[in-house]
């Protein structure tokens, strides 16, 4: 999963021919790639039934294993500001949430769990709204963005 800060996006380029959508950016530094505990990580896109062509509501969540100073930092990084983010979803496809008009907020949870199971984590998601569904991106692996 990456968080990608909007001046980073440089668009979106369609190939109407094949169906396929591929993402463009700059300042790779500035993004950030989010670790995640394996399994832990939904993605959900759901349209008002009661307002057609109304909004999606977007929200990715995920379990960052072992909250740390190190977590922190990038932690409260992603509490300032909103983003894009690019996640490869439970069926091995890629989408692209957030678009020039709306990106996604952050919010997490911290703590050291309530017993020998729960673990030292942070729970995480993204949230946001959109006028369109998120967009399947196209990449032949996620660590080559």
């Amino acid at each position: 999963m990456f968080a990608i800060p909007p001046e980073c996006v440089k668009k979106v380029r369609m190939d109407h021919t094949n169906g396929l959508n591929y993402l463009e950016v700059i300042n790779r530094e500035k993004i950030i790639d989010l670790y995640f505990t394996e399994g832990s990580s939904s993605f959900s896109e759901t349209q008002s039934r009661e307002s057609p062509g109304s909004a999606y509501k977007i929200e990715i969540a995920a379990i960052v294993p072992k909250d740390s100073p190190t977590n922190q930092k990038t932690m409260t990084q992603l509490e300032h500001g909103f983003w894009y983010v690019l996640a490869e979803d439970n069926n091995g496809f890629v989408r692209l949430a957030g678009n020039e008009d709306n990106q996604l907020s952050f919010s997490r949870k911290g703590g050291s769990g309530t017993g020998p199971t729960s673990g030292n984590k942070s729970e995480i998601l993204f949230a946001g709204s959109q006028v369109t569904p998120c967009p399947f991106i196209t990449l032949e692996d996620m660590d080559e963005l």
